[in-house]
């Protein structure tokens, strides 16, 4: 350690950001793990119910109606009298958006997950981002 010139060790003072890094990589360690754990807890029982992949479904089902009819929008969408929002039945995107799901009916379904998995792994590689945003991140993912 050096002695500095009030002489007081710098030692304390060359360890902080050290320690920092250490509980920054803990945390967020600790929240991945959590993550996977959540996960791996979760996953049989979307699975029992059927949840795996139902807005991927909704989704191709709508652009396959839209190849098949030319329909965007059920009948009762199109009335103009307020109705209750059925979920996964109705369609509450804007037109365009039948673009993208007419796609999925043709591109194979690991698309849909895998991409975006994908573009946002490497957004986060190209910022580069501030350690002190990892357990902030992995606490988003949890």
């Amino acid at each position: 350690m050096q002695v500095l010139a009030t002489g007081a060790y710098s030692g304390v003072v060359d360890r902080a950001p050290q320690l920092i890094r250490i509980v920054l990589l803990t945390l967020t360690g600790v929240l991945l793990v959590l993550a996977v754990a959540e996960f791996l807890y979760m996953w049989p029982i979307e699975a029992r119910d059927d949840n795996i992949g139902e807005d991927y479904r909704f989704y191709v089902s709508l652009g396959q109606r839209w190849l098949d009819s030319g329909v965007v929008y059920g009948a009762r969408q199109l009335t103009g009298e307020a109705y209750h929002v059925l979920i996964n039945v109705d369609n509450l995107y804007p037109p365009p958006a039948i673009l993208l799901f007419a796609a999925f009916v043709f591109l194979p379904w690991f698309v849909w997950f895998v991409v975006p998995v994908i573009l946002v792994a490497y957004a986060v590689w190209r910022q580069r981002p501030a350690m002190w945003t990892w357990p902030l991140m992995a606490l988003c993912l949890l």
